[in-house]
């Protein structure tokens, strides 16, 4: 019984933090705050035509309320009420800041029946300020830090952003309600990087024939709430990136037709598990993956396409239905994997550029005790607002490739020798369209600038028995199937006709064009 009351009265103690108990205030920067308005209702009905509407006291609201045309929504971080839009404050290199864990300094919390929509015009920004880092420390650069805003949404709470509508998260917005992106609605996050390798030491590995990418381990994850994506949605981040000893004004475009997830059909859902720290991505649609295009200085950027990406250790790609398209060379790293489902389809490389390689790494024999991501084997964020702390490091395991549905090869299909996990439950089918032969990839140890040679060889394909099914001494244009638990070459099974007019899983968009993919052929299908 003494538990009991001693964990009632520990929850009474933490409830007025997380604005539980009361009712958050707003107050309006045209009336000086002056005013305190206990439903955000009644701010919006009193706000000037252009103002921002400051959350004053944190707590819960329980309304359904529009954010319209030229109105910001602010939950501040800052008793200045400092308004971020494009932009999040950026604090750490060249001062005496140092990396502070993130702080509710105001809290708005969405009951079970209340939801915010983001009109075309307007706005809502939750407050942070950006940490940047200068070379390989403790903590990730780009990371929220210090005093921030923060969203509590609540089961059958929502927010959503309407085409014109633009949602600003520099601080948290987490709990089981939903964030919906509509068609032509904006979002903004910051990117944390655990792993930048610097400019100077990333032009080094530019070069041929190591092309690796200046980072491998990254956060994209101030909403922590499920968040839908329907097409045409985009996305931002921004990055704390030192370079030429500066704090560089980078930031790039993560979803939409410039970015990394091209969603240019249907939607996508991005859930998080804090305790797994696993970034999920849900695809009922098709999603070109295309470049991250970061800018290093007003003349250069670095650009994914460029190198070989890593698909960071946190983050799973779940195709329900639809197509992922990967056309540029990348690395599926340990801990990382890529489901496919039997109606589902996953496209490396295209029948237009063989050009391109996909890597799938194995934990024990190329990754184990490396260092290849600066901060261990599996580095984790500083700090997760689900948890109000940093998760625990979950076990890392090989990269994990499991297909029930179709993968077309166009690019060279890797694994390293160990093996990684390609595998099936169901009745997969692996089009290789070109073979590979043993190579080598790179990567960078620790805090090393000189690329390290990573054996790779044509992709090995995992039996159920644990068992191996190696497809380097196969025939161009070879399918594999995996029946009765093993994976088999059936070089003669016809590949799968796709229907132009009533099949949508091969169209994609490229550099502002719209395409149709089938095996032989691409075709421009602009105006369609």
């Amino acid at each position: 019984m003494r538990k009991h009351i001693i964990r009632f009265i520990s929850l009474l103690a933490i409830w007025p933090a997380v604005g539980w108990a009361d009712s958050a205030t707003f107050g309006l920067q045209s009336q000086q705050l002056t005013t305190t308005y206990t439903l955000l209702s009644e701010a919006l009905n009193n706000a000037a035509e252009a103002d921002t509407i400051v959350v004053t006291a944190s707590g819960t609201m329980d309304e359904q309320v529009t954010i319209p045309d030229g109105v910001v929504l602010l939950v501040p971080f800052d008793e200045a009420n400092t308004l971020e839009l494009a932009k999040p404050i950026k604090k750490g290199y060249g001062d005496t800041a140092q990396y502070a864990k993130p702080v509710r300094f105001r809290e708005l919390t969405l009951t079970s029946s209340a939801s915010i929509t983001i009109a075309d015009g307007g706005a809502v920004s939750v407050g942070g300020i950006q940490y940047c880092y200068q070379g390989r420390g403790a903590h990730a650069t780009g990371a929220p830090q210090g005093n921030c805003g923060f969203i509590h949404l609540m089961e059958g709470s929502a927010i959503t952003v309407e085409e014109g509508g633009v949602l600003y998260a520099w601080g948290y917005i987490y709990g089981p309600g939903l964030v919906t992106i509509q068609t032509e609605g904006t979002l903004y996050e910051m990117m944390q990087l655990k792993s930048w390798r610097g400019g100077n030491v990333s032009q080094d590995m530019a070069e041929e024939p190591y092309i690796i990418f200046p980072f491998n381990s990254y956060f994209v994850q101030n909403i922590e709430s499920p968040i839908l994506y329907e097409e045409y949605a985009y996305e931002y981040i921004e990055m704390g990136l030192i370079a030429d000893n500066m704090i560089q004004d980078a930031t790039a475009q993560y979803v939409g037709s410039d970015g990394f997830l091209n969603l240019y059909w249907d939607k996508m859902q991005r859930t998080y598990n804090p305790e797994k720290d696993q970034m999920v991505y849900t695809i009922d649609g098709s999603i070109y993956l295309g470049p991250i295009v970061i800018p290093k200085s007003a003349k250069e950027t670095y650009n994914s396409s460029d190198y070989v990406m890593g698909i960071s250790s946190s983050i799973s790609f779940h195709i329900v239905s639809g197509e992922l398209d990967v056309p540029y060379s990348m690395a599926l790293q340990p801990g990382s994997e890529i489901i496919v489902e039997p109606d589902a389809y996953l496209m490396f490389g295209a029948d237009d550029n063989y050009g391109h390689s996909f890597y799938v790494y194995d934990y024990e024999q190329a990754w184990q005790g490396k260092n290849y991501a600066f901060m261990g084997d599996r580095p984790v964020p500083d700090y997760v607002a689900s948890l109000d702390a940093a998760p625990a490091i979950p076990t890392i395991e090989d990269a994990k490739i499991l297909n029930n549905g179709t993968i077309e090869t166009y690019s060279t299909f890797y694994t390293t020798e160990g093996g990684a996990n390609i595998c099936s439950t169901d009745a997969g089918v692996i089009n290789f369209h070109q073979i590979a032969q043993d190579s080598v990839t790179y990567q960078v140890s620790g805090k090393k600038t000189t690329p390290e040679a990573i054996q790779v060889t044509s992709a090995l394909l995992k039996n159920a028995d644990g068992s191996y099914t190696a497809t380097a001494d196969a025939e161009q244009e070879s399918t594999f199937e995996y029946k009765d638990g093993k994976w088999i070459n059936s070089a003669q099974t016809p590949l799968p006709i796709i229907d132009q007019n009533s099949s949508i899983h091969r169209k994609f968009i490229h550099n502002g064009q719209l395409y149709i993919r089938h095996k032989q052929h691409t075709y421009n299908a602009q105006g369609m």
